[in-house]
């Protein structure tokens, strides 16, 4: 679940079609997102193999894909877009935080693209 404020528009990178945009200063370190179990999806790929076809290929659009761990965000974190020049960095998974976290890795203004690695 993002944990500073965004919104969507049509991202600066080409041909990425919406991206997640700050809409408020953050700070460098500042955790974004984290798995929240009540409002975000966790699906094992195993669990994925079994779905149908439009399942997978909504999963395949709007989930991120972890240690053989699909995550769903249900909100603007899925249009987070890659990049070879990320502004995010992923926060390994330790005995207090189980899943995948998200922090900024670099100051940003309002009004940025909030973008991950490439995959």
């Amino acid at each position: 679940m993002l944990l500073v404020k965004t919104y969507l528009k049509e991202s600066g990178i080409p041909g990425a079609g919406i991206g997640c945009y700050s809409d408020e200063f953050i700070p460098e370190g500042t955790i974004i997102w984290e798995f929240n179990p009540l409002i975000d999806r966790a699906y094992l790929k195993s669990q994925v193999d079994t779905f149908t076809q439009s399942e997978k290929e909504f999963i395949n659009t709007y989930a991120y894909m972890h240690n053989s761990i699909y995550y769903l965000c249900v909100d603007n974190g899925r249009f987070f877009n890659h990049s070879d020049n990320p502004n995010t960095v992923e926060l390994p998974n330790t005995n207090s935080r189980k899943h995948l976290h998200f922090e900024i890795s670099s100051q940003t203004r309002k009004s940025f693209q909030i973008i991950d690695f490439s995959v």
